[in-house]
């Protein structure tokens, strides 16, 4: 299985969107994508200290409690469908690590790049 970033980033998207912290909250499917695709890329999500308090259970069911400071750090720098696609492409083109890390630092030039024409 190959990382997709793609589905990282909708995985946390509906994180931020569904979790309010006061209890797990089951995944929801994303169109597209297998369940055992969300539930191999939510270990990897998991491993990379972007959430907290996930939970396997018996027959299949993914819970997490919420994002971790981390998580949230890196959804704001590729929240922005702008900054998103043109990461992406700065990434592919240059043929740059697909890192999480490498990512955030990449997405945020766009960010700085964006802040910096406002002036």
């Amino acid at each position: 299985m190959k990382r997709d970033m793609e589905l990282i980033r909708k995985i946390l998207l509906q994180i931020e969107e569904k979790c309010d912290g006061t209890g797990a909250y089951p995944l929801d499917s994303i169109e597209g994508y297998s369940y055992e695709q969300i539930v191999l890329h939510m270990d990897l999500i998991e491993e990379a200290d972007l959430v907290n308090n996930v939970k396997k259970l018996m027959g299949g069911s993914v819970l997490v409690d919420r994002l971790t400071n981390k998580g949230y750090d890196f959804l704001e720098n590729i929240k922005n469908e702008e900054v998103w696609e043109k990461t992406k492409t700065e990434i592919k083109n240059k043929k740059l690590p697909e890192t999480i890390e490498f990512i955030s630092k990449v997405a945020g030039i766009f960010i700085g790049n964006i802040i910096g024409n406002m002036k």
